[in-house]
């Protein structure tokens, strides 16, 4: 599986490769070219792969980890009308909006409400304002 689809990535990036650099310095730039980006290509093709296969392990192992969790307990401590069998496992937030919100706490921007909005559209103008007042203006050329 980490092999899939080098082949065809290699080709396609000497391809590629060698197109590129024989523009750049002819004839004898499409052998080098190749060379270059056929190895660069390929080395993230197999790092991709390799990462699709750490997730997929990953995933499974968080299945396993379920699974093992929703078994029910054999122990007889509980009354068995405190244990439902339909009672479904708790939401589980998705690993796509933890990454999100994990990545906008990095984010210099922030979403505004309309009276945030407002304010500071008014606060803008009014320095604008300032300016425009306090500036000279241009100089007049003829005195």
């Amino acid at each position: 599986m980490r092999t899939e689809g080098l082949l065809d990535t290699a080709m396609a990036g000497a391809c590629i490769g060698a197109a590129l650099n024989s523009a750049r310095r002819g004839v004898r730039g499409v052998v080098p070219g190749a060379v270059t980006v056929s190895l660069a290509i390929s080395g993230v093709q197999y790092v991709t792969n390799s990462l699709h296969i750490a997730r997929l392990q990953y995933l499974a192992a968080q299945k396993r980890d379920a699974a093992v969790a929703v078994t029910p307990s054999t122990d007889h401590e509980h009354p068995p009308s405190l244990i439902s069998e339909t009672s479904s496992p708790p939401p589980r937030i998705s690993s796509s909006l933890s990454l999100f919100d994990t990545l906008k706490s990095f984010s210099p921007v922030k979403r505004l409400t309309s009276e945030e909005f407002t304010a500071l559209k008014e606060r803008g103008r009014k320095e604008n304002e300032e300016k425009k007042k306090g500036s000279p203006g241009r100089p007049n050329p003829e005195g």
